[in-house]
C-alpha cells in the first residue's frame, strides 16, 4: 500500500519536472512505468475502499476498512492531508475489531470546497449524515490536528452518536497505543 503515497508524490514530480533537461529517455521510461503501475494500484485500492456520499454541503469522499458490523471509528485527517492519513494503521485497527471510516473534509483529497461558507460544524453535519446513511448509531470519532477540531465539533453537536473521542497530535503515538492494545480505558 505504500505505493499509493509514491503515486501521489510521483504525479507531482512528473507535473513539476516534466520540462527538466536532465531526464534521460531510460529514466523517463522507468518513471512512466512506475507511474502506470502506481496508478493502477491506486485505482484498485479506490474501487475497494473509496466511496462518495452527497451531503447537504458537498460530495464527500471517504475510505472504509473492515466489517461494518464492528464498532465504528471515524477519522478526520489533519490539515494538508486526506483520509489516506490512516493507511498505515487502518489494518491494525481492523484487526483490533473496528470498522474504520476516514473522511476527506473540504478541500482535501477528493472532496471539493463547497460553494457556500462552511465551518467545522458543517463537516460534523456531513459526518452525521454519513453515519445515518450507513445505519451507524454510535462511533468512536477522532482526528489529528484540524481533524481533532472536527471530531470535537461532532461530539459537541451529536454527543449521543459518540462512543469515544480520540484527539491525536501525532500518528506515531496512535501506532504506539495500537501496539500496546490500550484504548484509553474505553471498552469496545
Amino acid at each position: 500500500m505504500k505505493i499509493i503515497f509514491f503515486f501521489i508524490a510521483l504525479e507531482s514530480l512528473l507535473i513539476f519536472n516534466s520540462s527538466a533537461q536532465d531526464f534521460q529517455l531510460d529514466n523517463n521510461t522507468s518513471m512512466q512505468a512506475l507511474y502506470s503501475t502506481a496508478k493502477k494500484q491506486y485505482s484498485t485500492f479506490e474501487k475497494t475502499h473509496g466511496r462518495f456520499i452527497q451531503t447537504k454541503n458537498v460530495n464527500m469522499h471517504y475510505l472504509t476498512w473492515g466489517n461494518s458490523s464492528n464498532p465504528c471509528l471515524i477519522w478526520a485527517h489533519g490539515s494538508m492531508n486526506n483520509g489516506y492519513e490512516l493507511l498505515d494503521i487502518a489494518n491494525d485497527l481492523v484487526k483490533a475489531g473496528f470498522y474504520v471510516i476516514a473522511i476527506d473534509y473540504y478541500g482535501h483529497g477528493k472532496t471539493a470546497i463547497p460553494n457556500h461558507a462552511v465551518s467545522l460544524y458543517h463537516v460534523a453535519d456531513d459526518i452525521k449524515f454519513l453515519i445515518d446513511k450507513l445505519f451507524i448509531k454510535r462511533a468512536f470519532v477522532g482526528g489529528f490536528s484540524r481533524g481533532g477540531y472536527i471530531a470535537t465539533a461532532f461530539y459537541d453537536a451529536y454527543p449521543k452518536s459518540v462512543s469515544g473521542l480520540i484527539l491525536e497530535w501525532r500518528l506515531c503515538f496512535f501506532k504506539y497505543i495500537l501496539s500496546q492494545t490500550y484504548f484509553c480505558g474505553i471498552e469496545c
